[in-house]
């Protein structure tokens, strides 16, 4: 079994509050591992991504969430995050 079902299976049991991944990935992950894809609440989604989203617990540090939104603000300006979804279709 890889880290990513060991992480899907604390997410289950609440020993995370959340992960990130894409919801298409997210859903085929958890079917996997035998939950119900009803049980799986996905966060928002960022800009104009459909399938990239990120969530974390409220002690998630400020500084780090606006690292993260100023990366992808420059990835989507620099075009590399539309040759990223692009590649994965």
């Amino acid at each position: 079994m890889t880290d990513i079902y060991f992480i899907l299976k604390k997410l289950r049991f609440g020993r995370i509050d959340a992960m990130v991944e894409s919801q298409m990935v997210d859903n085929y992950l958890w079917k996997k591992i035998g939950e119900n894809e009803e049980h799986l609440i996905a966060g928002p989604a960022i800009g104009d991504a459909k399938y990239i989203y990120l969530a974390a617990n409220l002690n998630f540090p400020e500084n780090l969430t606006e690292k993260i939104r100023k990366a992808m603000i420059k990835v989507r300006k620099n075009g590399r995050l539309e040759k990223i979804l692009n590649s994965w279709q």
